[in-house]
């Protein structure tokens, strides 16, 4: 969680798109998310360590909780939110050096090109 508090998702450069934009608000809603995740099982953890000390609760059922599935589903959304950041990131410096270049960046999605249009029909749609 450290190293996705570390991703400053305010710093919104103008070089970003509307789709970068959107991308940037659900990475953030996908971290905000993580964090509640975590802070619930936490929680769990915390409560079950007292319930174990009070002699309420045995020590496997923490071993369970520790083992179990839903500490795998989360670490497998950490690293999925860590690889957007990190795809989203990409792209930030991608635009940034293409505009030091005074090269124009034009976001495919938003001009509806996909991966089977020609030359000529992307021409065509840029030209609109």
């Amino acid at each position: 969680m450290r190293q996705l508090e570390k991703f400053d998702t305010n710093n919104e450069s103008n070089l970003l798109s509307e789709h970068l934009k959107m991308q940037l608000t659900n990475i953030e809603t996908q971290r905000s998310n993580l964090k509640n995740i975590l802070r619930n099982e936490f929680e769990q953890i915390s409560n079950l360590v007292i319930a174990i000390r009070c002699g309420q609760a045995d020590c496997s059922r923490l071993q369970e909780i520790l083992d179990g599935d839903a500490r795998k589903t989360m670490e497998v959304s950490i690293n999925h939110v860590k690889q957007n950041l990190m795809q989203f990131e990409q792209k930030e410096n991608l635009i940034q050096y293409l505009k030091q270049k005074n090269i124009d960046y034009l976001d495919a999605s938003a001009n509806k090109i996909n991966e089977h249009d020609d030359e000529i029909t992307i021409r065509k749609k840029l030209a609109e």
